[in-house]
């Protein structure tokens, strides 16, 4: 019994079908809600597909074409031969053990309560705008005014896309909704 390794492009393709899969199921069964329902993943899934496809597309049409992304990581350690477990290990003796184990949980669920506290307080919009800014200065390290730029490009894409396309009315938050009444 031989084992063939599975090549790059084919674990990505692998990938983006089973991904075009499950965004097709999404969009037929959206179909089956009320014309107000749809409004919202209907859009959402065909946009998924646009893209999906693209991407299809591309890595399939360019050969040179690098995505930095291998799905077979998402399952196996970055180090081989080590196992996941083991790399934790690793990673928590060479500092000392000052690093606690699940402490990336812990960051993950304070972020979570933060965006759901700033909804309530805030409203929806404004708060993924400080949201997705916070993210990217804090996390991601990004210069602040690069951050601004793309906080504020989501801002107005939501509200586009919401407000305006859709006519969604968007929730305003407790502040918002004691201020203005």
């Amino acid at each position: 019994m031989s084992k063939r390794a599975v090549s790059q492009r084919t674990q990505e393709n692998i990938v983006a079908i089973i991904l075009f899969l499950i965004f097709v199921g999404f969009l037929v069964v959206s179909f089956d809600y009320g014309s107000r329902a749809r409004m919202i993943p209907v859009p959402v899934a065909i946009a998924s597909l646009f893209l999906i496809l693209l991407q299809f597309i591309i890595q399939n049409t360019n050969t040179k074409l690098d995505l930095n992304v291998n799905p077979a990581d998402l399952f196996k350690s970055s180090q081989s031969g080590i196992t996941i477990e083991d790399e934790k290990k690793e990673t928590i003796g060479v500092t000392g053990g000052k690093k606690q184990a699940g402490g990336s949980q812990w960051v993950a669920l304070s972020w979570l309560v933060i965006i759901l506290l700033l909804i309530l307080l805030i409203g929806l919009i404004p708060a993924m705008c400080v949201f997705v800014l916070g993210y990217l200065l804090l996390i991601t390290k990004m210069k602040w005014h690069v951050a601004a730029c793309f906080a504020a490009i989501n801002t107005i894409v939501l509200y586009v896309l919401f407000v305006l396309l859709l006519q969604r009315e968007m929730y305003e938050g407790l502040l918002l909704t004691l201020l203005f009444r």
